[in-house]
């Protein structure tokens, strides 16, 4: 049994070697001190100590500094369901493996506006599409299947959050996806400790990252979200109205895309007034749209001066 010392505002006990005190204001005091009473095992004893408040992670992990809200709420969302925060401490451990403040400060932005979830071992899933034989668009050398890690030297991914599209492995949220270009979408597991970046200009949807573990494939156009199992292809057959109507659909959808990626980054009419960045991030992403995969942007692409000539090489309008 754990040694412990109990009073009436202290208990102080030796779990692993290490000496552990709680006060009276600790959420958690009345629980364990009537476990403690009661005989119960060294295992409900941990179990009770892992479920600690938002004050308690700040005390303990004083190195990390103050909480982000999108860990806040996800502690609140734990205690309310009367759930362990094993998974947000595995977290913040290997948070404070990642050698960079920056990549820190950038993947709780990342979380906060995806609201992707953290796993039990203190990881994180994401998406990325991939082509059919599951090979990554930019070298079609890396194997994406299910059960694969993926990695590259830290120091070979760009870690500037500044530069939109660079070199790294690209991961995002759901709500990025569409601007990839790939016949499978793959759910990967992150290691916080792995992030190098998430471009300024993506609302925190993507991040360029040096490890990743492929875990699942999903269907998000038929509303499937992130599962941490692969999912069967669907063979149900199409009537020619259901076709036809996926058609209109798409159509719109192309010119309502350029759009909403134009009006998220305020882009000016004159395409000679965008840097560099800028217009090699516009070209890849009309290019994406006009062939519907990854594609050179082409004469005609690079040729227009303005949005309104873009959109029509792109959209037909």
């Amino acid at each position: 049994m754990i040694p412990y010392i109990i009073n009436e505002d202290r208990i102080s006990l030796f779990v692993a070697g290490k000496p552990v005190t709680l006060v009276k204001d600790d959420t958690r005091f009345n629980k364990i001190a009537k476990a403690l009473r009661e005989g119960a095992s060294d295992e409900d004893i941990q179990c009770l100590l892992e479920n600690r408040d938002i004050a308690a992670v700040v005390t303990e992990e004083k190195s990390f500094g103050k909480i982000s809200p999108a860990l806040a709420k996800r502690i609140e969302f734990l205690k309310e369901q009367g759930l362990p925060l094993t998974s947000i401490h595995r977290f913040i451990s290997n948070l404070n493996e990642n050698p960079s403040e920056e990549s820190k400060k950038d993947l709780y932005g990342f979380l906060e506006a995806c609201d992707l979830p953290i796993t039990e071992d203190g990881c994180f899933l994401a998406y990325k599409r991939v082509s059919g034989n599951f090979k990554d668009y930019h070298t079609g050398k890396m194997d994406n299947s299910v059960g694969m890690t993926v990695e590259m030297p830290r120091e070979e991914v760009d870690p500037d959050r500044n530069q939109t599209c660079s070199t790294g492995l690209h991961v995002c949220s759901k709500s990025y996806l569409s601007s990839f270009s790939g016949e499978n979408t793959v759910v990967v597991k992150v290691n916080p400790r792995d992030v190098v970046a998430v471009p300024v200009d993506y609302h925190n949807a993507k991040m360029r990252v040096c490890r990743y573990v492929v875990i699942g494939i999903i269907e998000p156009e038929k509303g499937e979200d992130i599962k941490p199992l692969a999912v069967t292809k669907s063979k149900k057959k199409k009537t020619a109205k259901l076709k036809k109507a996926k058609t209109k659909v798409a159509e719109l959808d192309k010119a309502g895309k350029f759009d909403a990626y134009v009006s998220e980054r305020k882009l000016s009419e004159d395409l000679t007034k965008l840097d560099k960045n800028q217009k090699n991030a516009l070209r890849k992403f009309a290019a994406r749209l006009l062939f519907g995969k990854a594609h050179a942007a082409g004469k005609e692409i690079c040729a227009c001066k303005t949005l309104s000539e873009l959109k029509k090489v792109v959209c037909g309008e």
